[in-house]
């Protein structure tokens, strides 16, 4: 987190009347999943960006529902090719399944 997220929401608080709105989605798409210190510096971030400019902030959020749901349709699970799958096959299946529900959950 400190490595990588940290500097990336210096730089877009620091210049965000310039900054790069998808930089800040990827950023944003870090509040669920990755940890409570990545929310909480998220958040913060965000507060920043909200009282400099909320329509930026808006579009970043767009930005970031996008990719997390591009990414979603891009993880849809396979059709299994078998017509009598073998039980290992189905619990494949069916855990792929499970991921993807989880997944467009947490979008």
């Amino acid at each position: 987190v400190n490595s990588l997220l940290l500097p990336l929401a210096r730089s877009l608080a620091t210049n965000w009347s310039n900054g790069n709105r998808r930089e800040a989605g990827v950023a944003l798409a870090h509040v669920t999943g990755s940890g409570q210190e990545a929310q909480s510096l998220v958040s913060a971030m965000s507060r920043v960006l909200k009282k400099t400019e909320p329509v930026r902030l808006l579009e970043a959020h767009m930005a970031s529902l996008r990719q997390s749901y591009d990414e979603w349709m891009d993880n849809e699970p396979e059709e299994m090719e078998s017509d009598c799958p073998t039980d290992a096959e189905m619990a494949a299946f069916e855990k792929a399944e499970e991921n993807h529900k989880d997944q467009f959950e947490s979008l």
